[in-house]
């Protein structure tokens, strides 16, 4: 929080190589910037961690910025994953050696925290910024912006990957074959096929509970 905005206060919107910060009550604009590598064209990725840092993706570069200030923090130049578009998310900052499974009898959001925040746990860890392009991925250190590992999806061709990140374990989907991952060092779980299709888009989606409610944290 700065003195002046909370971070739920915030709407972040990209468009021709822009970067905006806006108030979302009246649409007042906070600040702007361009793109940290200049980049002016296309489809910019966006997603805020639970760190307070942006995260922007395009054209083959994946960036941190500032929330509050969009002040550029570090560039990755993904060597390597071609100049496409990007899929972009974060890992959160919690222990990733520790799963969260709710109560059964949990009512609403993560039990009494009125803030929809998972629980706390004794430690916390930096998160690990997950890009994808190109038919793979990387996982990038949220602090320095250094590749600490990667992934090349087999048979994975050109097709844009897919990635749902939860608190130990990360979801790539990519073509026909989904693929879980562990974050800290993009060491494979399993792997399956999820289709023997032919006919029809190659685009995948998914979705998982503790995926979609961590957007909401």
């Amino acid at each position: 929080m700065t003195a002046n905005h909370n971070r739920h206060d915030l709407l972040i919107v990209s468009t021709h190589g822009h970067i905006y910060c806006l108030q979302k009550k009246t649409g007042s604009r906070i600040w702007r910037q361009d793109f940290p590598s200049k980049y002016t064209g296309g489809l910019i990725s966006l997603f805020i961690n639970d760190a307070d840092q942006l995260i922007v993706a395009a054209q083959g570069k994946t960036c941190a910025m500032d929330l509050f200030t969009g002040t550029h923090r570090w560039t990755n130049d993904m060597e390597g994953m071609g100049y496409h578009e990007i899929s972009v998310v974060s890992t959160p900052t919690v222990n990733h050696g520790l799963s969260y499974a709710p109560p059964a009898n949990e009512k609403s959001g993560w039990g009494d925290d009125s803030n929809e925040r998972p629980p706390d746990y004794a430690s916390s860890e930096k998160a690990v910024v997950i890009a994808c392009s190109y038919g793979k991925v990387a996982g990038i250190d949220s602090k320095s912006g250094q590749t600490l590992w990667k992934f090349d999806c087999p048979s994975g061709g050109y097709n844009l990957p897919v990635v749902i990140a939860e608190t130990d374990m990360i979801f790539i989907g990519c073509g026909r074959m989904v693929y879980a991952l562990n974050p800290k060092d993009g060491s494979t779980f399993w792997s399956t096929k999820a289709t023997n299709g032919l006919v029809g888009s190659g685009w995948m989606t998914m979705a998982t509970v503790w995926g979609s409610r961590q957007a909401e944290v």
